[in-house]
């Protein structure tokens, strides 16, 4: 609490991300950040938990689990904050506010007009199966929603290997903008 009144918080609400957006979210206790990249969202109900797809969606790299191999996917807002908050990355900052910022919160970076992040987003996903590709198709128009087991199928087009250092969340969605 006191961090996000100190005015150095990004914490944005859900129906302030936007396609294109570059978010993280803070994990074991502010240690580091999880990022990804909004690609779809869209307006829902005041009680809605952001569990859907079809209420907003994120590609991100999530990192080795349990013995499987980190992947780039999509999930749904509510699987990617895991309970936490969520803060928008902040581009095109001066030097100063770079430096007293945390890492990872914000870049000197210019950041690339939304469709081109959303695009480069999702052409690293594979193909969903056709099954799951129609249950998405209708979901994003609003006649049902994206089962998140299902979504899990939607792994990387190549065999990407995590690395904490070289190819993580944070690089991919930087990449991604």
């Amino acid at each position: 609490a006191a961090y996000e009144k100190s005015g150095l918080s990004q914490a944005v609400a859900k129906n302030e991300l936007r396609p294109g957006d570059h978010i993280y979210s803070w994990r074991l206790g502010h240690t580091y950040q999880h990022h990804g990249v909004v690609v779809h969202c869209s307006e829902c109900e005041e009680e809605c938990t952001h569990d859907s797809m079809h209420c907003c969606a994120i590609v991100h790299f999530r990192p080795p689990l349990d013995g499987d191999n980190g992947l780039i996917e999509i999930t749904s807002l509510a699987s990617f904050m895991e309970g936490r908050k969520v803060s928008r990355v902040k581009y095109g900052v001066q030097d100063i506010e770079f430096y007293v910022r945390r890492p990872g919160s914000v870049t000197t970076e210019r950041q690339d007009p939304w469709p081109v992040a959303t695009l480069r987003a999702l052409a690293v996903l594979r193909p969903p199966a056709p099954d799951v590709a129609a249950e998405a198709a209708a979901a994003l128009q609003g006649e049902g929603a994206i089962d998140p087991q299902q979504a899990a199928h939607w792994d990387s087009a190549e065999e990407v290997v995590y690395n904490l250092l070289s190819k993580n969340s944070e690089l991919f969605a930087r990449w991604c903008k």
